[in-house]
């Protein structure tokens, strides 16, 4: 049974595969439970909405990971903090695999809660793994596999951070898309971004902004779009080239994403891996690896393959 978002150990050498599950298990346990109890800086106690709203992403992050061949846990609303205190990027959170907890934003309404929630627990919910340190120089690395993104055995080099990124947030879009965009709860949210975006379609439009990429607009006009962008671009030119490669492996591009999503969950890269290189030769995994985040570089990368 999993019971906390690491699932394996690299290294140390010498140790048998049965004794590294019982000490990632134990490692795991132990993180996982004392992160309920955990006190963050400038933290903000969540509302009884916000609560509900935690339990209910739990359960609906909780099928996509399963339906991508992944392990799920229940991950309570005491692993998830709200705080004024932190450097988040484009999502407005953090998961931080080392407590075991995630950090969040100050939300500007319980849908943007619902969205960041969503968004850092399919982090959470990814194969996750530890790195016993190669020299006394190094530190135990409890982030050394989150989904997709890998650190180097030494540790100074992150991959697929990008990809890892993109792949979370397409997936945290269709959830926003498929159960929240009807929830009875957020209707109000919705309208106002409904109404918004009508009566100021031409503006809109001139500025790029697309309603499919706007989570919510509030009476002032601000509010929320999905994030990584150039990331999630570069990804679904990847897929589209992926399905025109291979016109005999996949019935659609949406079976060619499965194969990134199971990457992520179930920690199994071979089968990405073989499927990019096969279609653009050796080399073209790892120039995907080095991509950097918050660049267009992932973008370009594909668009030279």
């Amino acid at each position: 049974m999993r019971e906390s978002s690491i699932e394996r150990m690299a290294g140390p050498s010498g140790v048998q595969e049965d004794e590294k599950k019982k000490l990632v298990g134990e490692i795991g346990k132990e993180l996982f439970e004392r992160a309920k109890n955990i006190e963050i800086e400038g933290e903000i106690p969540k509302t009884p909405e916000q609560i509900l709203i935690c339990e209910l992403v739990d359960g609906y992050t909780g099928e996509i990971a399963e339906k991508y061949g992944g392990r799920n846990f229940t991950i309570t609303p005491d692993h998830i903090r709200l705080t004024k205190k932190g450097d988040f990027e484009e999502a407005g959170g953090e998961f931080d695999p080392g407590r075991q907890i995630t950090l969040i934003e100050p939300p500007r309404n319980d849908l943007d809660f619902a969205y960041i929630t969503a968004h850092e627990l399919l982090h959470f919910k990814s194969h996750g793994a530890m790195q016993v340190p190669m020299s006394k120089e190094m530190q135990i690395d409890m982030s050394y596999r989150v989904g997709l993104q890998l650190s180097s055995r030494d540790g100074t080099q992150v991959f697929f951070g990008a990809l890892e990124e993109a792949v979370t947030e397409m997936l945290t879009k269709r959830l926003m898309e498929e159960k929240f965009k009807t929830d009875l709860k957020f209707a109000s949210i919705h309208q106002v971004t409904d109404q918004l975006m009508q009566a100021n379609k031409t503006d809109m439009e001139q500025k790029g902004v697309v309603k499919s990429e706007v989570i919510f607009l509030d009476a002032n006009g601000d509010g929320r779009r999905y994030g990584y962008i150039n990331e999630r671009g570069g990804v679904e030119a990847l897929i589209d080239k992926l399905y025109i490669r291979n016109p005999t492996q996949f019935k659609n591009t949406e079976e060619v994403f499965e194969v990134f999503a199971r990457a992520k969950f179930t920690g199994n890269m071979l089968p990405l891996g073989r499927l990019i290189e096969g279609s653009f030769g050796s080399g073209a995994f790892r120039k995907i690896a080095e991509a950097r985040k918050k660049t267009s570089e992932l973008r370009d990368v594909v668009e030279a393959l």
